[in-house]
């Protein structure tokens, strides 16, 4: 769980107490595998009526050792955020905005390759956001450059 005070320099009406809390489960398949599940609901309520939201997740992922050193990863997640009233044009009645963002997570590593005890980790990174708000659906794909350290 946690809780934190967001603020914004030039846009004060944003500024909003964030509320989070995750519950997350691990379960060692085998010996080289790890199978993971998650969930959570987050709270925001800024003086900016409009973007009040509320939101809640479910993701899952599994993580292989492989021989020669290689990790994998992937993983898959989908979030479900809900909005307050008053999103006239982009939602025609005016009534609340809903989105559902889905990601996918692929990730590789070689744990025999380091840097001063961290290994460099690559992973790609697909996003989709399907919203009733006009303008507000997206889908980009991204990389990531990160660096795991070793135990």
């Amino acid at each position: 769980m946690s809780w934190h005070d967001r603020r914004h320099r030039t846009r004060t009406h944003l500024d909003v107490p964030v509320w989070d809390a995750t519950l997350r489960g691990s379960w060692v398949v085998a010996p080289t595998v790890r199978a993971d599940l998650t969930g959570g609901y987050a709270v925001q309520r800024p003086e900016f009526r409009r973007e009040r939201h509320s939101g809640r997740w479910l993701g899952t992922g599994v993580t292989a050792a492989l021989p020669w050193g290689f990790t994998i990863g992937g993983g898959a997640e989908v979030r479900w955020t809900d909005y307050e009233r008053g999103w006239f044009p982009f939602v025609a009645d005016g009534g609340p905005r809903e989105d559902r963002t889905r990601s996918y997570r692929l990730s590789a590593y070689n744990r025999a390759v380091t840097v001063l005890g961290f290994s460099p980790e690559l992973a790609v990174v697909r996003e989709t956001r399907d919203s009733n708000a006009q303008l507000h659906d997206y889908s980009r794909t991204s990389g990531e450059l990160r660096f795991v350290q070793q135990f």
